[in-house]
């Protein structure tokens, strides 16, 4: 934060904000808003179950607000100071980059901060750069953008934390072309941030040592919170207010001692990161607001659905109503009786948190606290001036903190360690939909040089056609995921895999012997046919290379369905299996030979002919065609709602 910034953007609103609270007046715009953007995520991380909730009901992401709703809501909610994007999983949104261009129009924000489970390393480098340029056209050149990669662990332990084996080899790709970005553009900034939970809280000196080896410019740490937003409410993965009292001290000296040479506006962020570090602590000691909460003033949360909250600890049991049911009007929806009567909820400490993206905000409004950012910046930083250590938290013999309903703070509640921690040794193999088959190599059928079908076991599973496993050798540090090839009728689990050179797992898996066992975890994704029976086009698939398997898929389990498939490949001997489509509804692109039905790339075929926009569309293949593809076909009048994508890497 820039003291400029502070002194004319966020002090005076302070005044405001008290008045409301106690129903004396009409408050200042929100300082933050933090919009989750999409019900949709592929993580299972132990923390929190978005992903889980998704996963078995991915028809909840239809839910999401359509630029159109999103539009509407930011014209009416005006400039805000930071625009704070969570989810699920942001990059999940083929459209993310235009909802920050509309922030950026709306908003004007001067923080923008989007977090990411790294599971798209290229979908995340593209869209980042879109984002960057839509900054470059919309806001001052001081505006920064902090895209923040979660890191749980290292290595094993980041993938058991976060619920997927390979997640942290793709999270160490996803930082290194972060990275590239920041040495030409200056505006991005590469933060990352951990939970602390009760799962990792062994293996916190090994990440903090791993980050600081890759020259990270920020590292923010985060106690492990149960809130609504996540449906973790009763877990027991905070931990105790004595070892968290314990971490924070750690947390403090750690920026202290790396705090010389940073800049101004870094130095002032974590001073007001240490004061509310001290604030929390109180809050969890005393077990009440230490100091006035503005949550539903100062802070707002925009759920996926519409929903908008006081904060995502509270999230619907607070709810301040729905912008659907207010025309999109955010600032009616804030002064109604509702939105008043959970500011008084509030305001009647019947809530205690520590929750950091509220009670930054807390601090920064409170001059109490800001007199102690003072003392930090300008006695404890220049004097390096450490808090007293209080010792290594003894995990294995602690509490956690269980809350009943949420923003309470109860006493801790005795877990299971044997359950729930897992040190260095102790380490289990993160399982996120439970498979207690061992599954085995039936053949791999090679198709080219590059290509080939893995066929294993299906030991009776049901899935449904379009949906993905993830896959590697059974004592192998990554995995990988891939769609299923087969049909439903087929007694075993086909993939269609294309060998990537510098790739991890493809070679590997060609290479695998039959009967060998592998790691199996699935079925899993969203990426599927649309039965609506009000639905009355044409099913149009469109792939590149491998990303044909879905559709395969659909054709073979479907006999009856009315598609249409774009296949875009380099040459014609990289189709494969053509007696199982119809040949009428096969259309091959060629872009090194002039073999096929079409002489060019798949892209430039649908920019020549034209498409039926009622229709729905189906896309899969590598990251540049896939956003390509969407570009094009919103152009040609096709709603995100009538576009199916499920983006891997």
């Amino acid at each position: 934060m820039r003291l400029r910034d502070y002194l004319l953007d966020v002090a005076p609103r302070a005044r405001s904000y008290e008045k409301a609270r106690k129903g004396l007046g009409k408050p200042a715009n929100p300082l933050t808003i933090t919009f989750s953007v999409t019900a949709a995520c592929r993580s299972l991380c132990k923390t929190c179950n978005i992903g889980r909730v998704y996963l078995e009901n991915p028809a909840i992401a239809k839910n999401d607000l359509t630029l159109k709703e999103i539009e509407a809501t930011f014209k009416t909610l005006g400039p805000i100071y930071f625009f704070n994007v969570s989810g699920g999983e942001p990059f999940m949104r083929m459209d993310l980059a235009e909802i920050l261009r509309l922030a950026f129009i709306y908003l004007k924000p001067k923080l923008i901060s989007i977090p990411t489970n790294s599971l798209a390393p290229k979908a995340i480098e593209k869209t980042t750069l879109k984002i960057l340029e839509y900054m470059d056209m919309y806001l001052p050149p001081h505006v920064p953008l902090s895209i923040k990669p979660s890191i749980d662990g290292v290595g094993e332990m980041h993938d058991f934390v976060r619920g997927i084996k390979g997640n942290f080899v793709k999270l160490e790709e996803t930082i290194d072309r972060l990275l590239a970005i920041r040495e030409k553009n200056p505006r991005l900034h590469v933060d990352l941030g951990s939970v602390i939970s009760n799962y990792n809280l062994n293996h916190l000196d090994v990440l903090e040592k791993w980050v600081h080896e890759r020259g990270i410019e920020s590292y923010r740490h985060e106690i492990a919170e149960q809130r609504v937003e996540f449906h973790n409410v009763g877990d027991p993965i905070t931990p105790s207010p004595q070892v968290y009292r314990q971490l924070t001290r750690e947390f403090s000296n750690q920026i202290i001692k790396n705090i010389k040479g940073k800049a101004l506006h870094t130095r002032v962020t974590e001073s007001v990161r240490l004061a509310y570090y001290e604030v929390a602590n109180q809050i969890l000691k005393e077990k009440r607001q230490v100091t006035p909460c503005y949550g539903g003033l100062a802070n707002i949360h925009l759920d996926y659905n519409g929903e908008v909250w006081p904060c995502c600890i509270l999230g619907g049991e607070q709810s301040m109503g729905n912008i659907r049911d207010w025309d999109y009007d955010m600032q009616a929806l804030l002064a109604s009786p509702k939105a008043k009567d959970v500011i008084k909820y509030i305001a009647d400490g019947n809530c205690a948190c520590p929750l950091a993206s509220q009670w930054l905000n807390n601090v920064l409004l409170t001059p109490k606290h800001m007199l102690n950012v003072m003392y930090i910046l300008l006695y404890r930083f220049p004097f390096r001036k450490l808090s007293p250590t209080l010792g290594k938290p003894k995990v294995q013999k602690d509490e956690a903190i269980v809350l009943t309903k949420a923003g309470t703070i109860p006493s801790p509640t005795s877990y299971n360690t044997d359950d729930l921690i897992k040190n260095d040794k102790e380490y289990t193999e993160a399982e996120p939909i439970s498979v207690k088959t061992p599954f085995h190599v039936l053949g791999i059928r090679s198709l080219s040089e590059k290509s080939y079908i893995l066929r294993i076991e299906r030991h009776g599973l049901s899935f449904i056609p379009g949906q993905y496993f993830i896959l590697g050798k059974k004592c192998g540090e990554t995995a990988r995921e891939y769609t299923i090839y087969s049909s439903l009728e087929d007694d075993y689990l086909e993939f269609m895999i294309t060998e990537v050179a510098e790739g991890h797992v493809s070679p590997m898996l060609r290479n695998c012997g039959i009967g060998e066992e592998l790691h199996v975890e699935g079925p899993l994704g969203y990426f599927e046919i649309d039965n609506s029976p009000d639905f009355k086009g044409k099913h149009i698939f469109i792939a590149s290379g491998a990303g044909i398997a879905p559709f395969h898929s659909f054709v073979r389990s479907n006999p009856k369905l009315d598609y249409q498939i774009l296949h875009g490949v380099r040459k014609l001997e990289d189709c494969f299996d053509w007696e199982d489509y119809d040949k009428s509804r096969y259309t091959i692109c060629t872009s090194r030979e002039d073999t096929g039905d079409y002489y060019g790339r798949v892209t430039a075929y649908l920019r020549e002919h034209p498409i039926n926009p009622k229709d729905i569309f189906y896309i899969c293949g590598n990251t540049e065609m896939l956003y390509e593809v969407y570009d094009i076909l919103i152009s040609q009048g096709v709603t995100r709602e009538s576009i199916k994508v499920e983006v891997f890497y």
